[in-house]
């Protein structure tokens, strides 16, 4: 059956993730081909983490090894295994999404310091984010592009800490002060 693979492998790109992982438990062929990294780059999963639990999250993303890019807006939970479970499986994330996942424990967000090609994170509206849980991110991470807004216990002391931050969003963040801000525009060069 191994001479399928090359023509499943075809029709399933064209399916949307969320059949492919329907797919997937036709038989063990088929698990094997819609599991292949090359179609996990990409997820966007927040419409269907009503459905999802903890688990059933962690247990895609352990197989999204060349995952680029994800969406987890409106996680409901802590997402303590999910970015531990990002941390440990997929290396190659850049982009990452957790936009108004209210209850995020900020902690774990030092999980994520082992996807060292981390350079876009969407924190808007995380709540429980606060400067200690971006500390790790700052020291090891390229990120880039850094959406902290409505993040109200941020206080802006971690933020000069990203060396390569070119982006940042602190809009709604009331602890933030005008030191801060004059801290960051003096160290801006308008030509990186």
């Amino acid at each position: 059956m191994a001479h399928m693979e090359p023509a499943l492998s075809v029709v399933f790109a064209f399916l949307p993730l969320p059949v492919l992982a329907h797919v997937a438990r036709v038989s063990s062929q088929w698990k094997t081909v819609a599991y292949l990294p090359h179609f996990w780059c990409y997820l966007t999963l927040e419409p269907f983490l009503k459905n999802m639990d903890e688990m059933a999250v962690t247990s895609l993303l352990s197989r999204c090894s060349q995952l680029q890019a994800l969406s987890l807006r409106g996680l409901d939970g802590t997402g303590d295994a999910i970015l531990s479970c990002l941390g440990a499986h997929c290396p190659e994330l850049q982009v990452l999404d957790l936009s108004f996942s209210y209850n995020l424990n900020g902690s774990s967000l030092s999980s994520l310091a082992s996807c060292s090609r981390l350079r876009l994170l969407q924190l808007e509206g995380c709540e429980n984010v606060r400067d200690e849980d971006l500390l790790p991110l700052a020291a090891s991470l390229p990120i880039a592009h850094l959406n902290l807004s409505h993040c109200t216990l941020v206080t802006g002391a971690s933020i000069p800490l990203f060396p390569r931050l070119v982006h940042l969003n602190i809009d709604g963040c009331p602890k933030t002060n005008q030191g801060l801000i004059s801290r960051l525009a003096q160290g801006y060069d308008p030509s990186k």
